[in-house]
């Protein structure tokens, strides 16, 4: 096979064999943008857009979209090689990861506001060239602070995207590598233990705050601390201690003194979290205010992740007070959004929401058993199901032993196993009705299982 390649490779003119051999840094695919940034020399005055089409008339590119390409694994081996043979490996690859290091920090910048479902977008179609980024950085001599940067700076792909358990892999090597105590370690460690939270990891979401907010303290980096107690009032929340939690979250949210507009990173979800305390003390009225401050922020900023959380929440608040119409539409408008995301957790904390309000909204209780099934399989997936949180494992108990008691034990496993064979996607649809109306579905379900 070498043999016709090497064949192809002397048919291309010296320009085409360099960006041939150029192109190898890249994993997957890649635009005219990233080409033009890793592989260009504007000194040279050398235009990469040309040198791309004349590879894929050759055959050794394949055009994905208008801008966007690929190269066979083969191919891109081949030209791995005449790389090294150049002595060109390291700088390019360099200048790889420094592009996607750059690409990491405008989504960051970014993700706040308006631009979420395109960075997602973004970052999901560079997953294999940010994955070969971080592991060049994390193995190279010298680059391993620059791979710190790097995982740091993608928080939010493995914290709202759906990635949580790759980018707990990413941070913990990235955390070994750099031992030395600063603002990015301390941001890896606090993102660690946001991850540790949504898998139910409650242990070491704990230790990862402590460590960040030791380290903070050692360096003088008040965002560190501040950040580390609100990541101490999650793990609190979700171990049961209320009291802990609110007080963790409320310290936290006071470093901000009620002004949501520097609202950072790490404490983008403490206002839902400490909502979600108010809820679970039995006090959703006050829960109401301060999610519709947190909703209007969102809405003033473009913000939709942090919607959607709120939205959920919101929804819990009003399921307390029993206004149940309310409540799904409001978990309906929350689910619409995460599905942009692939937000996994936030999909099932959905489901599971709905499961719960589904009954008392007229539907057959089937309908809450498909819910729990589809959120079962993908709690599994995930991480712990019910983030290992007795408020939520206590709510799912008390509703799986409603619907059994009205369709009985094998009426609800035979629902319930028909939730499981969903995938993601469709049990976003069945929950939003929207191969049909809800009833409807609630009927073929039960079709389903009558067959």
């Amino acid at each position: 096979m070498y043999s016709a390649i090497g064949w192809s490779h002397q048919l291309c003119e010296p320009d085409e064999r360099l960006l041939w051999a150029q192109l190898s840094v890249f994993a997957g695919g890649f635009d005219v943008e990233a080409a033009q940034a890793v592989c260009g020399d504007t000194q040279a005055g050398r235009e990469i857009a040309p040198l791309l089409d004349a590879l894929v008339r050759k055959s050794i590119l394949r055009r994905e979209t208008d801008s966007r390409y690929r190269m066979l694994d083969t191919l891109r081996e081949y030209g791995g090689m005449w790389l090294a043979e150049l002595g060109e490996s390291e700088r390019l690859r360099r200048r790889h990861r420094d592009y996607y290091l750059a690409l990491a920090h405008q989504g960051e910048a970014a993700w706040s506001g308006a631009g979420q479902v395109h960075w997602y977008n973004q970052m999901r179609v560079e997953l294999s060239n940010v994955r070969a980024a971080v592991d060049w950085s994390l193995t190279q001599p010298g680059e391993a602070g620059h791979g710190l940067e790097l995982v740091s700076a993608l928080w939010f792909l493995w914290v709202a995207c759906g990635f949580s358990a790759e980018g707990r892999h990413h941070l913990r090597r990235a955390l070994g590598v750099n031992a030395t105590p600063s603002p990015t370690r301390c941001k890896v460690l606090w993102t660690e233990s946001y991850l540790a939270n949504a898998q139910g990891d409650l242990e070491r979401a704990t230790a990862a705050a402590r460590a960040c907010r030791d380290e903070a303290i050692s360096i003088g980096y008040l965002e560190g601390v501040v950040v580390a107690t609100k990541m101490l009032g999650t793990a609190a929340l979700l171990s049961g201690d209320l009291r802990a939690s609110g007080d963790y979250l409320g310290q936290a949210l006071g470093y901000l003194r009620g002004d949501l507009d520097h609202l950072n990173q790490g404490l983008l979800p403490a206002v839902v979290e400490l909502a979600l305390v108010v809820i679970m003390r039995e006090e959703p009225n006050q829960a109401l205010p301060l999610l519709a401050k947190c909703l209007r922020h969102c809405q003033a900023t473009g913000e939709l992740w942090l919607r959607s959380y709120a939205l959920y929440v919101q929804a819990l608040a009003m399921r307390a007070l029993e206004q149940t119409a309310e409540a799904i539409a409001s978990l309906c408008t929350a689910l619409k959004i995460k599905r942009h995301f692939h937000d996994v957790l936030g999909i099932v904390l959905c489901l599971e929401a709905l499961s719960q309000l589904v009954i008392q909204a007229g539907y057959p209780a089937s309908a809450a058993a498909v819910l729990q099934g589809a959120a079962e399989v993908n709690w599994r997936e995930y991480g712990l199901p019910m983030l290992g949180s007795p408020f939520f494992a206590d709510d799912h108990a008390r509703c799986a032993r409603q619907v059994q008691d009205l369709i009985g034990e094998q009426g609800y496993q035979q629902a319930f196993a028909y939730g499981t064979a969903l995938s993601l996607t469709d049990a976003i649809r069945f929950a939003l009705g929207e191969a049909g109306a809800p009833s409807s579905l609630a009927v073929d379900v039960l079709d389903f299982i009558a067959r």
